[in-house]
Parts: structure tokens; sequence; C-alpha cells
């Protein structure tokens, strides 16, 4: 599970600094890094954390340029790991749809 709250963080980053510059990435992934809640539910299973992770990833892929069928597979298994990360799935379909 610390794997995921790790990859949260490197996907954080890695998205503010495209969106962003680096200093708002180091800060935001650093805020992210400090949250008690957020780094002590890594501890446990949950679903929060690699549902978080797979929204995260999908976001990254889009902004990447990936292929849509990669950001759909990415897209549902945070869909599969918790539901209402489904919300993404319409969106995320809204956005290519209209790009």
């Amino acid at each position: 599970m610390m794997l995921f709250v790790f990859g949260n963080i490197i996907l954080l980053f890695l998205i503010a600094d495209h969106l962003l510059n680096k200093k708002i990435a180091f800060i935001s992934s650093f805020m992210l890094a400090i949250t008690t809640v957020f780094f002590f539910n890594g501890f446990k299973i949950l679903s929060g954390i690699p549902s978080s992770f797979f929204v995260l990833l999908s976001i990254y892929f889009y902004l990447s340029g990936y292929h849509p069928l990669i950001i759909g597979i990415v897209t549902s298994m945070a869909f599969i790991t918790r539901f209402p990360s489904g919300l993404l799935i319409i969106a995320l379909f809204l956005v290519i749809l209209f790009d």
C-alpha cells in the first residue's frame, strides 16, 4: 500500500509540473507527503489510496497524450477499486469527446 502512497506523491508532482511549474509541484507534493491522514492510511488496507493513484495516473496519461484506450483501462481500474471514481470515466470521456 505504501507504493501507492509514494506513487500518488510522484504523480501529483508530475501533474503539477506539467500544468504549473516545478516550485508549485514541489510544494504541493510536499504538502501531500506531510499530511498525516494520507500517510497513515497508506499502512491500512483501504480502497481510497489505490483509487486516488489510478485517478492521478489516468489524468497524467491524458495530459501526456497517451492513447484513449490506455486512459480508459487505467480509469476503469480506479472505478474497480472505488465506485465514486466512476465519475472520472464520464468526465474524461466528455473531455476526450470535445477535445
